[in-house]
């Protein structure tokens, strides 16, 4: 039998709840289908258990899981006008930083692949943990900065007047896709305009999810759009992390991955924002 040959079996907690809501979203005929296939022994037992849990909820309110930091049954998402504004929160705290500042900006992409953790002290994991997070702001940076210069370089060949031949031929014969590249010349101007919107935080998906937006907001806020259209000062990049073939540190094969996190979440553009807007402070 189904429940009882599961009773002294490990369970996660949250595979069972994501099991019950799943289950929640049928309908009552397809559930009575998948009754009549089910154990009487089985279905009796699901039964007292759905009735135990079903008194245990009775008089809980919503107000009073998120009040102890829970998930509540219906959770309101940021609006896109909320995280536009967050966005510019964003970018402004960071301009401002880049701003203070007249030192040459060092983009240190070194560290250190497959660290073992086990002899560390939680000060020197803090202190990796701080080194990676610099290194991610640096290669994110980088990464953006890449994107801009093949903008730069699509934005030549396209208005190249033939030079190299027909600009669907050209993009063809560099393997891109003519509306990827579109994209890219689009960043190019963007930051062609607003060269310090590279510093702030924000990645391709983002900027270009709230540019028209951007564009707006500045006409109305000429101290930002004149601290954004300044250029970057010297850059050095750096970097020397190395990584081997072998399997990672503490790691084992599995047959699959693990169940994902996030899941659920949103991973569209500034779903960063949105988790720091839908977080709440500890």
């Amino acid at each position: 039998m189904l429940f009882l040959s599961q009773k002294n079996t490990a369970f996660s907690k949250a595979s069972t709840i994501k099991y019950i809501k799943a289950v929640g979203t049928y309908s009552e005929a397809e559930l009575a289908e998948a009754f009549d296939k089910t154990d009487a022994e089985d279905l009796q037992m699901l039964n007292q258990m759905m009735k135990q849990l079903h008194l245990t909820l009775q008089g809980v309110t919503t107000e009073k899981i998120a009040g102890k930091g829970a998930k509540s049954g219906k959770k309101i998402k940021p609006t896109s006008q909320e995280k536009f504004l967050a966005a510019i929160k964003k970018i402004e705290v960071a301009v401002n930083k880049y701003q203070a500042s007249d030192q040459i900006d060092s983009w240190n992409v070194d560290f250190t692949a497959g660290e073992y953790y086990g002899n560390k002290t939680f000060s020197e994991i803090k202190n990796i943990h701080q080194k990676l997070m610099n290194v991610q702001a640096s290669v994110e940076k980088i990464q953006l900065l890449v994107l801009v210069e093949r903008g730069s370089m699509y934005h030549f060949l396209k208005n190249s007047h033939g030079r190299f031949g027909r600009w669907e031929d050209v993009c063809e014969e560099l393997n891109v896709c003519r509306r990827t590249v579109d994209r890219y010349i689009d960043l190019f101007h963007i930051m062609n305009a607003y060269p310090r919107l590279l510093v702030c935080g924000l990645s391709f998906a983002a900027i270009m999810a709230i540019r028209q937006l951007l564009e707006d907001y500045l006409k109305t806020h000429e101290e930002l759009e004149a601290k954004l259209k300044l250029p970057l000062r010297q850059v050095r990049i750096g970097g020397g992390g190395i990584i081997s073939s072998r399997r990672l540190p503490g790691s084992e094969p599995t047959d699959t991955p693990e169940e994902l996190l996030s899941e659920s979440s949103n991973l569209g553009p500034l779903w960063e924002i949105e988790d720091e807007l839908d977080t709440p402070a500890l």
